[in-house]
Protein backbone atom coordinates (compact mmCIF):
# COMPACT_ATOMS: atom_id res chain seq x y z
CA UNK A 1 0.00 0.00 0.00
CA UNK A 2 2.88 2.38 0.71
CA UNK A 3 4.44 1.70 -2.49
CA UNK A 4 1.26 2.36 -4.57
CA UNK A 5 0.91 5.75 -2.63
CA UNK A 6 4.18 6.43 -2.78
CA UNK A 7 4.08 6.11 -6.85
CA UNK A 8 1.07 8.01 -6.83
CA UNK A 9 2.68 11.10 -5.13
CA UNK A 10 5.89 10.87 -7.66
CA UNK A 11 3.41 11.17 -10.20
CA UNK A 12 1.48 13.63 -9.13
CA UNK A 13 4.40 15.64 -8.14
CA UNK A 14 5.92 15.36 -11.40
CA UNK A 15 2.84 16.21 -13.16
CA UNK A 16 2.41 19.46 -11.49
CA UNK A 17 5.62 20.40 -11.83
CA UNK A 18 5.61 20.33 -15.49
CA UNK A 19 2.53 22.12 -15.50
CA UNK A 20 4.21 24.95 -12.96
CA UNK A 21 7.31 25.06 -15.81
CA UNK A 22 4.06 25.46 -18.81
CA UNK A 23 2.58 28.15 -16.67
CA UNK A 24 6.16 29.74 -16.31
CA UNK A 25 6.74 30.11 -19.71
CA UNK A 26 3.47 31.29 -20.05
CA UNK A 27 4.02 34.17 -17.87
CA UNK A 28 7.35 34.99 -19.95
CA UNK A 29 5.60 34.94 -23.46
CA UNK A 30 2.76 37.26 -21.76
CA UNK A 31 5.15 39.66 -20.46
CA UNK A 32 7.29 39.20 -23.61
CA UNK A 33 4.39 40.39 -25.92
CA UNK A 34 3.59 43.49 -23.94
CA UNK A 35 6.75 44.90 -23.89
CA UNK A 36 6.55 44.35 -27.95
CA UNK A 37 3.36 45.67 -28.06
CA UNK A 38 4.19 48.96 -26.03
CA UNK A 39 7.07 49.60 -27.85
CA UNK A 40 5.15 49.19 -31.52
CA UNK A 41 4.41 52.46 -32.66
CA UNK A 42 1.33 54.35 -32.96
CA UNK A 43 0.46 55.37 -36.60
CA UNK A 44 -2.33 56.49 -38.59
CA UNK A 45 -3.69 54.83 -41.42
CA UNK A 46 -2.67 57.11 -43.94
CA UNK A 47 0.89 57.23 -42.43
CA UNK A 48 0.78 53.67 -42.75
CA UNK A 49 -0.93 53.45 -46.46
CA UNK A 50 2.31 55.62 -47.49
CA UNK A 51 5.08 54.26 -45.90
CA UNK A 52 3.91 50.69 -47.39
CA UNK A 53 3.62 52.43 -50.28
CA UNK A 54 7.11 53.59 -50.79
CA UNK A 55 8.77 50.54 -49.42
CA UNK A 56 6.63 48.33 -52.30
CA UNK A 57 7.87 51.12 -55.10
CA UNK A 58 11.37 50.67 -53.87
CA UNK A 59 11.38 47.20 -54.02
CA UNK A 60 8.21 45.49 -56.33
CA UNK A 61 9.97 42.00 -55.34
CA UNK A 62 9.02 42.17 -51.39
CA UNK A 63 5.57 42.62 -49.74
CA UNK A 64 6.68 44.57 -47.10
CA UNK A 65 4.37 44.77 -43.50
CA UNK A 66 4.48 47.10 -40.97
CA UNK A 67 3.36 46.38 -36.86
CA UNK A 68 1.94 48.88 -35.20
CA UNK A 69 -0.90 50.05 -33.29
CA UNK A 70 -3.92 51.62 -34.66
CA UNK A 71 -6.43 53.67 -33.20
CA UNK A 72 -9.81 54.84 -35.27
CA UNK A 73 -13.07 53.90 -35.72
CA UNK A 74 -15.39 50.58 -37.72
CA UNK A 75 -15.89 52.12 -41.18
CA UNK A 76 -16.90 50.09 -44.02
CA UNK A 77 -17.33 51.77 -48.07
CA UNK A 78 -21.23 53.16 -48.69
CA UNK A 79 -21.96 50.25 -50.62
CA UNK A 80 -21.05 47.56 -48.73
CA UNK A 81 -23.17 48.93 -45.42
CA UNK A 82 -25.64 46.02 -44.37
CA UNK A 83 -29.32 47.31 -42.97
CA UNK A 84 -30.27 45.58 -39.61
CA UNK A 85 -33.76 44.53 -38.66
CA UNK A 86 -34.76 48.40 -37.35
CA UNK A 87 -33.36 49.77 -40.66
CA UNK A 88 -30.65 51.36 -39.72
CA UNK A 89 -27.23 50.51 -41.31
CA UNK A 90 -24.56 48.74 -39.95
CA UNK A 91 -20.91 47.72 -41.16
CA UNK A 92 -21.47 43.87 -40.02
CA UNK A 93 -24.59 41.91 -39.27
CA UNK A 94 -25.18 38.05 -38.46
CA UNK A 95 -28.60 36.00 -37.53
CA UNK A 96 -28.79 32.89 -35.59
CA UNK A 97 -31.88 30.69 -34.87
CA UNK A 98 -31.53 28.30 -32.71
CA UNK A 99 -34.26 25.43 -31.79
CA UNK A 100 -34.38 25.55 -27.77
CA UNK A 101 -35.86 22.10 -26.36
CA UNK A 102 -35.71 20.52 -23.15
CA UNK A 103 -34.41 16.94 -22.78
CA UNK A 104 -35.34 14.84 -19.93
CA UNK A 105 -33.47 11.35 -18.84
CA UNK A 106 -33.74 9.25 -16.95
CA UNK A 107 -31.63 8.72 -14.62
CA UNK A 108 -30.51 6.38 -11.13
CA UNK A 109 -32.79 3.32 -12.35
CA UNK A 110 -32.99 0.79 -10.17
CA UNK A 111 -36.04 -1.67 -8.86
CA UNK A 112 -38.11 -0.60 -5.94
CA UNK A 113 -41.49 -2.39 -4.63
CA UNK A 114 -42.62 -4.95 -6.19
CA UNK A 115 -39.69 -5.06 -8.91
CA UNK A 116 -40.60 -1.61 -10.84
CA UNK A 117 -38.13 0.50 -12.05
CA UNK A 118 -37.35 3.26 -9.85
CA UNK A 119 -35.30 6.52 -10.47
CA UNK A 120 -36.09 10.15 -11.63
CA UNK A 121 -36.32 12.71 -14.79
CA UNK A 122 -33.42 15.02 -15.17
CA UNK A 123 -34.07 17.71 -16.89
CA UNK A 124 -31.89 20.52 -18.84
CA UNK A 125 -32.42 23.15 -21.83
CA UNK A 126 -30.25 22.41 -24.88
CA UNK A 127 -29.79 24.85 -27.93
CA UNK A 128 -28.78 23.58 -31.07
CA UNK A 129 -28.17 26.02 -34.07
CA UNK A 130 -30.34 26.14 -37.05
CA UNK A 131 -28.93 28.72 -38.94
CA UNK A 132 -26.70 31.63 -39.04
CA UNK A 133 -26.36 33.98 -41.73
CA UNK A 134 -23.56 36.64 -42.13
CA UNK A 135 -24.33 40.08 -43.89
CA UNK A 136 -21.43 42.03 -44.85
CA UNK A 137 -17.85 41.92 -45.97
CA UNK A 138 -14.43 43.13 -44.39
CA UNK A 139 -14.77 45.60 -41.42
CA UNK A 140 -12.21 48.51 -41.74
CA UNK A 141 -10.64 50.61 -39.11
CA UNK A 142 -10.38 54.31 -39.66
CA UNK A 143 -8.53 57.35 -38.59
CA UNK A 144 -11.12 58.29 -35.88
CA UNK A 145 -9.97 62.33 -37.18
CA UNK A 146 -10.72 61.63 -40.94
CA UNK A 147 -13.65 64.02 -42.18
CA UNK A 148 -16.07 62.07 -43.45
CA UNK A 149 -18.93 61.00 -41.59
CA UNK A 150 -19.00 57.59 -40.07
CA UNK A 151 -22.67 57.42 -41.53
CA UNK A 152 -23.58 56.69 -45.71
CA UNK A 153 -24.75 59.69 -47.07
CA UNK A 154 -27.65 57.58 -48.74
CA UNK A 155 -28.62 56.95 -44.89
CA UNK A 156 -29.01 60.56 -43.93
CA UNK A 157 -30.52 61.50 -46.88
CA UNK A 158 -33.11 58.52 -46.18
CA UNK A 159 -33.30 59.92 -42.58
CA UNK A 160 -33.87 63.61 -43.74
CA UNK A 161 -36.48 61.95 -46.15
CA UNK A 162 -38.27 60.72 -43.10
CA UNK A 163 -38.25 63.34 -41.30
CA UNK A 164 -39.46 65.95 -43.45
CA UNK A 165 -42.43 63.91 -43.89
CA UNK A 166 -43.27 63.90 -40.14
CA UNK A 167 -42.68 67.52 -40.13
CA UNK A 168 -44.91 67.90 -42.75
CA UNK A 169 -47.75 66.25 -40.91
CA UNK A 170 -46.75 68.24 -37.59
CA UNK A 171 -47.41 71.29 -39.78
CA UNK A 172 -50.87 69.82 -41.51
CA UNK A 173 -52.40 69.16 -37.86
CA UNK A 174 -51.23 72.40 -36.61
CA UNK A 175 -53.35 74.32 -39.21
CA UNK A 176 -56.46 71.76 -39.53
CA UNK A 177 -56.72 71.55 -35.56
CA UNK A 178 -59.09 74.65 -34.01
CA UNK A 179 -57.89 73.47 -30.70
CA UNK A 180 -53.96 73.49 -29.44
CA UNK A 181 -52.02 70.22 -30.27
CA UNK A 182 -51.42 68.19 -27.29
CA UNK A 183 -47.80 68.74 -25.66
CA UNK A 184 -46.68 65.59 -26.39
CA UNK A 185 -47.06 66.20 -29.93
CA UNK A 186 -45.49 69.39 -30.14
CA UNK A 187 -42.31 67.88 -27.93
CA UNK A 188 -42.05 65.37 -31.17
CA UNK A 189 -42.22 68.11 -33.61
CA UNK A 190 -39.68 69.89 -32.08
CA UNK A 191 -37.21 67.06 -31.38
CA UNK A 192 -37.71 65.82 -35.59
CA UNK A 193 -36.95 69.60 -35.75
CA UNK A 194 -33.65 69.68 -33.84
CA UNK A 195 -32.52 66.40 -35.78
CA UNK A 196 -33.28 67.56 -38.98
CA UNK A 197 -31.23 70.24 -38.30
CA UNK A 198 -28.33 68.41 -37.32
CA UNK A 199 -28.26 66.41 -40.37
CA UNK A 200 -28.21 69.06 -42.23
CA UNK A 201 -25.06 70.08 -41.37
CA UNK A 202 -23.71 66.74 -41.22
CA UNK A 203 -24.62 66.11 -44.92
CA UNK A 204 -22.78 69.28 -45.49
CA UNK A 205 -19.69 68.24 -43.65
CA UNK A 206 -19.35 65.34 -46.22
CA UNK A 207 -17.16 65.29 -49.18
CA UNK A 208 -17.91 65.14 -52.82
CA UNK A 209 -17.03 61.53 -53.93
CA UNK A 210 -16.43 60.84 -57.86
CA UNK A 211 -17.17 57.45 -59.41
CA UNK A 212 -19.82 58.78 -62.29
CA UNK A 213 -23.61 59.97 -62.09
CA UNK A 214 -25.94 57.78 -60.15
CA UNK A 215 -26.45 54.12 -60.24
CA UNK A 216 -24.19 51.47 -58.55
CA UNK A 217 -21.56 52.89 -60.61
CA UNK A 218 -21.20 56.06 -58.26
CA UNK A 219 -21.56 53.84 -54.92
CA UNK A 220 -18.83 51.92 -56.12
CA UNK A 221 -16.27 54.51 -57.36
CA UNK A 222 -17.27 56.25 -53.90
CA UNK A 223 -16.13 53.05 -52.57
CA UNK A 224 -12.66 52.30 -54.48
CA UNK A 225 -11.90 55.93 -53.57
CA UNK A 226 -12.19 55.51 -50.12
CA UNK A 227 -10.81 52.23 -49.56
CA UNK A 228 -7.52 53.30 -49.22
CA UNK A 229 -8.28 55.23 -46.41
CA UNK A 230 -8.74 52.28 -43.57
CA UNK A 231 -7.40 48.90 -42.85
CA UNK A 232 -9.80 45.26 -43.42
CA UNK A 233 -9.29 43.50 -40.67
CA UNK A 234 -8.61 40.10 -41.61
CA UNK A 235 -9.56 37.76 -38.91
CA UNK A 236 -13.33 35.35 -38.48
CA UNK A 237 -12.30 35.61 -34.61
CA UNK A 238 -11.96 39.86 -34.26
CA UNK A 239 -15.01 40.29 -36.20
CA UNK A 240 -16.82 37.74 -33.61
CA UNK A 241 -15.12 39.54 -30.94
CA UNK A 242 -16.56 42.87 -31.64
CA UNK A 243 -20.10 41.50 -32.81
CA UNK A 244 -22.61 43.49 -29.99
CA UNK A 245 -26.22 41.42 -29.64
CA UNK A 246 -29.15 43.96 -31.44
CA UNK A 247 -31.73 42.18 -31.14
CA UNK A 248 -33.45 39.29 -29.27
CA UNK A 249 -37.09 37.23 -30.06
CA UNK A 250 -38.43 34.34 -28.83
CA UNK A 251 -40.90 31.94 -30.57
CA UNK A 252 -42.57 29.56 -28.41
CA UNK A 253 -43.64 26.42 -30.00
CA UNK A 254 -46.89 24.61 -28.65
CA UNK A 255 -46.08 20.83 -28.98
CA UNK A 256 -46.78 19.72 -25.29
CA UNK A 257 -45.62 20.39 -21.73
CA UNK A 258 -42.48 21.50 -20.69
CA UNK A 259 -41.54 18.34 -18.25
CA UNK A 260 -42.73 14.45 -19.17
CA UNK A 261 -45.69 12.52 -17.39
CA UNK A 262 -45.64 11.40 -14.67
CA UNK A 263 -43.42 7.69 -14.39
CA UNK A 264 -44.83 4.90 -12.48
CA UNK A 265 -42.17 2.41 -13.80
CA UNK A 266 -42.47 -1.22 -14.76
CA UNK A 267 -41.66 -4.80 -14.17
CA UNK A 268 -38.94 -5.06 -15.55
CA UNK A 269 -35.31 -3.11 -16.01
CA UNK A 270 -35.95 -1.46 -19.18
CA UNK A 271 -35.88 2.11 -18.63
CA UNK A 272 -38.30 4.80 -20.36
CA UNK A 273 -36.45 6.60 -23.02
CA UNK A 274 -35.15 9.77 -23.57
CA UNK A 275 -37.82 12.90 -24.37
CA UNK A 276 -36.89 16.01 -25.82
CA UNK A 277 -39.73 18.60 -26.39
CA UNK A 278 -39.16 21.50 -28.71
CA UNK A 279 -39.99 24.67 -26.44
CA UNK A 280 -39.42 27.17 -29.15
CA UNK A 281 -37.04 29.50 -31.48
CA UNK A 282 -34.63 31.52 -30.65
CA UNK A 283 -33.76 34.42 -32.77
CA UNK A 284 -30.78 36.65 -32.36
CA UNK A 285 -28.93 39.04 -34.16
CA UNK A 286 -25.69 40.62 -33.90
CA UNK A 287 -23.84 43.80 -35.56
CA UNK A 288 -20.82 45.46 -35.67
CA UNK A 289 -22.09 49.35 -35.53
CA UNK A 290 -20.52 51.95 -37.44
CA UNK A 291 -18.20 54.54 -36.41
CA UNK A 292 -17.34 52.66 -33.24
CA UNK A 293 -14.08 53.65 -31.35
CA UNK A 294 -11.42 50.78 -31.85
CA UNK A 295 -8.26 49.45 -30.76
CA UNK A 296 -6.04 47.23 -32.92
CA UNK A 297 -2.35 45.48 -32.88
CA UNK A 298 -0.61 43.56 -35.48
CA UNK A 299 0.80 43.43 -38.95
CA UNK A 300 -0.52 45.94 -41.91
CA UNK A 301 0.16 44.72 -45.30
CA UNK A 302 -1.08 45.56 -48.82
CA UNK A 303 -3.28 42.85 -50.63
CA UNK A 304 -4.89 43.29 -53.81
CA UNK A 305 -8.55 43.72 -54.94
CA UNK A 306 -10.91 43.98 -57.36
CA UNK A 307 -11.26 47.40 -56.34
CA UNK A 308 -7.79 48.89 -55.89
CA UNK A 309 -4.99 47.81 -52.98
CA UNK A 310 -6.25 47.35 -49.93
CA UNK A 311 -4.36 47.39 -46.42
CA UNK A 312 -5.36 44.41 -44.32
CA UNK A 313 -4.63 43.98 -40.49
CA UNK A 314 -4.15 40.12 -40.01
CA UNK A 315 -1.84 37.77 -37.18
CA UNK A 316 1.10 37.20 -38.59
CA UNK A 317 3.29 34.31 -36.28
CA UNK A 318 4.03 34.99 -32.53
CA UNK A 319 3.37 38.21 -32.36
CA UNK A 320 0.95 40.56 -30.57
CA UNK A 321 -2.62 40.57 -31.87
CA UNK A 322 -5.81 42.48 -30.66
CA UNK A 323 -9.04 43.94 -32.16
CA UNK A 324 -11.35 45.27 -29.44
CA UNK A 325 -13.01 48.19 -28.54
CA UNK A 326 -10.93 49.04 -25.26
CA UNK A 327 -7.70 51.35 -25.39
CA UNK A 328 -4.40 50.02 -25.13
CA UNK A 329 -4.12 51.11 -21.39
CA UNK A 330 -6.87 48.61 -20.62
CA UNK A 331 -5.12 45.93 -22.87
CA UNK A 332 -1.87 46.10 -21.29
CA UNK A 333 -3.57 46.36 -17.62
CA UNK A 334 -5.33 42.61 -18.65
CA UNK A 335 -1.75 41.16 -20.13
CA UNK A 336 -0.39 42.21 -17.08
CA UNK A 337 -3.14 40.83 -14.50
CA UNK A 338 -2.76 37.70 -17.25
CA UNK A 339 0.69 37.35 -16.81
CA UNK A 340 0.37 37.41 -12.57
CA UNK A 341 -2.20 34.75 -12.84
CA UNK A 342 0.40 33.00 -14.55
CA UNK A 343 3.43 33.85 -12.52
CA UNK A 344 1.61 32.37 -8.93
CA UNK A 345 -0.28 29.60 -10.72
CA UNK A 346 2.93 28.76 -11.64
CA UNK A 347 4.81 28.68 -8.06
CA UNK A 348 1.89 27.43 -6.20
CA UNK A 349 1.79 24.01 -8.34
CA UNK A 350 5.91 24.24 -8.49
CA UNK A 351 5.53 23.94 -4.30
CA UNK A 352 2.35 21.63 -4.35
CA UNK A 353 4.83 19.05 -6.60
CA UNK A 354 7.62 19.46 -4.65
CA UNK A 355 5.54 18.43 -1.52
CA UNK A 356 4.23 15.75 -3.51
CA UNK A 357 7.77 14.40 -4.28
CA UNK A 358 8.82 14.45 -0.93
CA UNK A 359 5.66 12.72 0.26
CA UNK A 360 6.27 9.71 -1.94
CA UNK A 361 10.10 9.41 -1.03
CA UNK A 362 9.16 9.40 2.19
CA UNK A 363 6.68 6.74 1.46
CA UNK A 364 8.90 4.79 -0.59
CA UNK A 365 11.38 5.51 2.58
CA UNK A 366 9.02 3.70 4.68
CA UNK A 367 7.81 0.98 2.51
CA UNK A 368 11.71 -0.14 2.07
CA UNK A 369 12.01 -0.30 5.79
CA UNK A 370 8.92 -2.36 6.33
CA UNK A 371 10.40 -5.22 3.79
CA UNK A 372 13.76 -5.13 5.52
CA UNK A 373 11.92 -5.98 8.44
Amino acid sequence: RKQTMAAWCAGSGAALLAGAAWMHSSACQTVRRAEVAEKAPMMRVEDIWARLRKESSDNPKLRPAVFAKLRGQTWVPESFAVRDRHGDLQAYARNDVEEVAMVCKWEQPGKGAEGRATGKWVCNREKEQVESITRGTCIYLRDASHPPSSRPSSYLQERMERLKGKLSACDTLNYDLNQKPPEGFIRSCDRWKEELRELREEVRKLPVQGGGAGGSGAERGGARSEEGKGVCIDDSSALASLLVLNQRKWRPYQTGPSHPPAWRGQRDDVPPPPQRTILGISESESVIPLGRPLFAVGHVTIQPSPYGDTLVLRPIGSAPWKVGYGTEEEWMKSLGREAEWFAWTSKVMGVAGVALLVAGAGQQAAAATAQGR
